[in-house]
């Protein structure tokens, strides 16, 4: 190992010696090599006519560190253009109304609901619910189906047309139902 290539690395990298060793050794001294592994598979760019972006704990963590490296580019490094927006200013999650159905003593499964263009809702239910009542239910927890006409489809392919239909009788122990509407 040469002392060009560690002042070569040293340059690039904005590290120390004993840095610049390691990575070179651990790449069979190939300082591009080195280099790329110690910016996380990616070469700086070499452009210093703007700021650099690099992410600390590699690109995957997602958190970006923006620099401006060249001593002779005067150049301000600005955050980006338009904030990111607090959580609390996002679409706010649909809560379900109540997921128990079930009567204690009784005995109950819990089916899973995945409806179309909405999020998917497990309800707790007695073994005696009807079809027509696993409707009501998905209703009061989706009120913006309340208009429509629901169909339901017992996985992977059984549809569910009869409303007096038990849970029970329709073996729907532990079932996934797509709705329709």
């Amino acid at each position: 190992m040469s002392s060009e290539q560690i002042e070569e690395f040293i340059q690039a990298t904005n590290s120390d010696r004993h840095m610049a060793s390691r990575y070179l050794q651990k790449n069979n001294f190939d300082v591009q090599k080195a280099i790329r592994e110690f910016f996380g598979g990616r070469m700086p760019s070499g452009d210093s006519k703007g700021p650099s972006t690099w992410y600390a704990g590699g690109s995957r963590s997602g958190v970006a560190v923006v620099s401006n490296d060249d001593p002779h580019n005067d150049q301000e490094v600005s955050l980006p253009p338009e904030p990111i927006k607090p959580l609390s200013e996002g679409p706010k999650p649909i809560r379900p109304a109540n997921t128990d159905y079930s009567t204690a003593g009784s005995s109950k499964t819990r089916i899973r609901f995945e409806i179309e263009n909405l999020p998917a809702l497990t309800l707790t239910v007695n073994m005696s619910a009807t079809v027509g009542e696993l409707k009501e239910f998905v209703i009061a927890n989706r009120p913006v189906l309340a208009e429509k006409p629901l169909r339901l489809v017992l996985k992977p392919n059984t549809e569910l047309d009869n409303d007096n239909l038990t849970v029970e009788d329709g073996k729907m122990k532990m079932a996934q139902i797509q709705v329709f509407y």
